[in-house]
């Protein structure tokens, strides 16, 4: 740890060496965090429905907490010094191929809930097709659905 990195990062959890996933579990923590907090903020609703879908999800091992909240806080703390680009690229290659399209249904899910994709919000969702390497035809499906799933909605602001 270099000198600068002791002043201005005095937790000794990890997070001063970045969001370093080591299984999918983690890398779906790591995306939802990135995605999540494009827009400045992450929100109470959107963090409770990461817990819901991890825990509901029988591939990953949400038997204790700290499985779930180590890498979240570690993505919390190190959103800001790698940016949400970094973080998902780290992430990608811990997502089994055939959960891909999933966990992007459930990142459009989280981002649609206040209503409204933001152009940050749209340009991450981009990002993240690319990065996961799903067909523009299956992404614009979900939109589609996400679109009128939520027509008519109340548009929440923060």
């Amino acid at each position: 740890m270099g000198l600068f990195d002791k002043l201005f990062n005095s937790s000794n959890d990890g997070a001063s060496y970045g969001f370093n996933p080591i299984n999918e579990m983690d890398a779906w923590v790591g995306i939802f965090y990135a995605c999540a907090s494009v827009d400045g903020n992450v929100s109470e609703l959107e963090s409770e429905m990461l817990t819901n879908r991890l825990v509901y999800k029988s591939w990953f091992d949400t038997a204790t907490s700290d499985n779930l909240f180590r890498p979240y806080k570690q993505a919390a703390s190190s959103i800001g010094s790698m940016g949400s680009k970094l973080m998902i690229d780290k992430s990608v290659p811990f997502i089994s191929e055939d959960r891909k399209e999933t966990l992007f249904c459930f990142i459009v899910e989280v981002l649609m809930v206040d209503g409204v994709l933001h152009d940050e919000e749209k340009n991450i969702l981009e990002y993240l097709q690319s990065s996961l390497e799903i067909s523009e035809e299956i992404a614009v499906k979900v939109l589609q659905v996400y679109f009128m799933r939520n027509k008519g909605n109340l548009i929440l602001e923060d």
